[in-house]
């Protein structure tokens, strides 16, 4: 555009009408002119301009796949080698007490029972109908022992036992060994028996035996079951006396009156070192447990 216009002027100029000369007027000093100071102007540095370059985007970082895991039970929930054993302990005291209900607490609501599965209200049924024939019972619970599984909530305890079941009133009582596999776990805090197992081994019956003399009534009702039928024949004061020479020979400290006048007609062959009833009770045989539990019967029901 600059070309083009100044050719147009020059076009212009040179075809026009020529102006007339103009005629000088007198020479004139030239009046000199200072030239004004002139301001730098600042010199741009010029910036580089970042050259922007394509690159490849950076690859996504992958995200860690999901997995479902069962979460480690918490540590009220861990498995402990004495709280399976008392566990199992308290359960035969309770059998021994007919508290059908603590009983029923051990277990979890639907269990193994043998191949077939069962629940409380069945298990209450059978339980019932077991006491209602034999209302006296006993045990001797040989060593635990445990097997823990690699989940610390659950364990598998494997024991035997011995055990007396009577009926005072028809006079008969089976007896025998009994090995144990018990599947137990534990939620919230608290042992339940998921699963349980048996083999049952009978005793063959035994003679019966008249009452000794000496210092005791029955010198081998550590031995032996009593039978009801001995035993109902004799007096109260018998039956106190039967009852407590068991106790005697398992070493319980008397202190009431009677009971020391006891251990002095017993002379050496008694030595008291527990004053704990309980807890000569729970030291008992399954002879001397089922024998004290006939006399407590038959000594109610007077």
């Amino acid at each position: 555009m600059i070309v083009g216009g100044a050719g147009w002027y020059l076009v212009q100029k040179k075809t026009g009408p020529e102006k007339p000369g103009m005629t000088p007027i007198g020479s004139s000093t030239p009046v000199p002119i200072t030239p004004a100071a002139v301001t730098p102007v600042p010199t741009v540095a010029a910036t580089s301009v970042p050259i922007l370059t394509t690159t490849s985007p950076p690859a996504p970082t992958p995200f860690p796949a999901l997995t479902t895991t069962t979460p480690p039970p918490m540590a009220a929930n861990v498995i402990n080698d004495d709280e399976v054993r008392d566990f199992v302990t308290s359960h035969f005291r309770a059998e021994e007490r007919g508290d059908i209900e603590y009983m029923l607490s051990q277990y979890i609501d639907s269990f193994k029972w043998g191949p077939e599965r069962s629940d409380k209200a069945s298990h209450r049924n059978e339980v019932s109908e077991f006491f209602k024939r034999w209302p006296v019972v006993a045990f001797t619970v040989g060593d635990i022992r445990l097997e823990h599984s690699a989940v610390p909530d659950r364990v598998t305890a494997y024991f035997d036992y011995r055990y007396l079941y009577r009926n005072p009133t028809s006079g008969q009582s089976t007896s025998g060994r009994i090995s144990q596999e018990w599947g137990i776990s534990k939620t919230s805090g608290a042992l339940k028996i998921v699963s349980s197992k048996s083999t049952v081994q009978r005793d063959s019956p035994g003679p019966s035996i008249t009452p000794g003399r000496g210092p005791w009534l029955f010198p081998d009702s550590s031995t032996r079951f009593l039978s009801t039928a001995e035993l109902s024949s004799l007096s109260a004061d018998d039956l106190w006396r039967a009852r407590n020479e068991i106790f005697a020979r398992e070493g319980y400290k008397f202190s009431s009156q009677r009971g020391m006048d006891l251990a002095r007609r017993l002379g050496n062959y008694y030595r008291g070192v527990d004053d704990n009833q309980d807890r000569v009770f729970n030291s008992m045989n399954q002879y001397e447990k089922a024998n004290v539990k006939l006399i407590q019967s038959i000594e109610r029901g007077r």
